[in-house]
């Protein structure tokens, strides 16, 4: 499993928002902390600066901000966060310049770059003891929708139902397999018995039907999911049967222009 970056809602909306706003690249530094396994950015903050539509350059006086604000932990600044404007994300050689100089100061450094796009790009690169960077880091946002869950609990409870089928069906062997003679059923669909080499059932060809490669791409695929049907038109072993079938115990559907009613068509 690959390495994550955690992102809290609340920053993730801010840089978005910034980007959105700021009609211009920009800089913010990233409030990062680790819990247990995890790297989670817990918030951004924006230094003064002044950038253009296509540029923003890192100064060391950007970290006034932070040893300016006793509020503000500097051990937690473990990165930048910057925009693209309306231009893609990627790491420039005015970015890895910045990350170079950050990395004087940390340990490591949690880099992100956005734009107007809400496209995001992270790395981190290890400064100690040896450089390493790792990009392209796999980003999940932490949705914090708690308030939510008390008022649609109560929602769901009033208003979903969710409904189950149990089946106990068992296949019963047919009587008359070696002499169909005696059957007296006007056709398979009427017969309570399985036998699916039984002459009255419009799918016994279909044993054969991987040598119909013709009819096996063009006819016998299934009605539910598109692909090519792996029973061979024998609907009854098949698990989505039994999640499809009605309380009456049919299934019902239109396939290529035809009414099919469980695994019968009816002409």
């Amino acid at each position: 499993m690959g390495l994550k970056l955690y992102i809290e809602e609340l920053p993730y909306r801010k840089a978005m928002k910034l980007a959105e706003m700021i009609d211009a690249e920009y800089i913010a530094f990233l409030v990062v902390e680790q819990r247990e396994d995890k790297l989670v950015v817990k918030d951004i903050i924006l230094p003064y600066q002044e950038v253009t539509s296509s540029t923003c350059e890192f100064d060391e006086k950007m970290f006034s901000v932070i040893t300016e604000n006793k509020n503000i932990n500097p051990e937690e600044i473990r990165g930048w966060l910057h925009s693209h404007n309306d231009m893609s994300v990627f790491w420039s050689g005015t970015d890895e310049d910045t990350i170079r100089k950050l990395g004087r100061r940390m340990p490591y450094v949690v880099s992100i770059v956005v734009n107007k796009k809400r496209e995001l790009k992270a790395r981190i690169d290890l400064f100690r003891p040896f450089r390493i960077t790792l990009d392209d880091l796999e980003t999940k946002i932490l949705w914090d929708d708690s308030d939510l869950e008390e008022e649609l609990s109560k929602e769901i409870e009033e208003k979903i139902t969710k409904r189950e089928y149990r089946f106990n069906w068992k296949p019963r062997e047919c009587p008359f397999k070696n002499d169909y003679s005696k059957c007296r059923f006007p056709s398979y669909s009427n017969c309570p018995y399985t036998n699916r080499d039984c002459p009255k059932n419009n799918y016994s060809y279909l044993r054969n039907a991987k040598s119909l490669k013709d009819n096996l791409d063009e006819d016998f695929l299934c009605i539910f999911t598109g692909d090519i049907c792996t029973e061979y038109g024998w609907c009854r072993a098949c698990p989505l049967f039994y999640q499809l079938i009605e309380d009456d115990y049919t299934v019902t559907f239109k396939f290529r222009g035809k009414e099919f009613i469980l695994y019968y068509w009816d002409e």
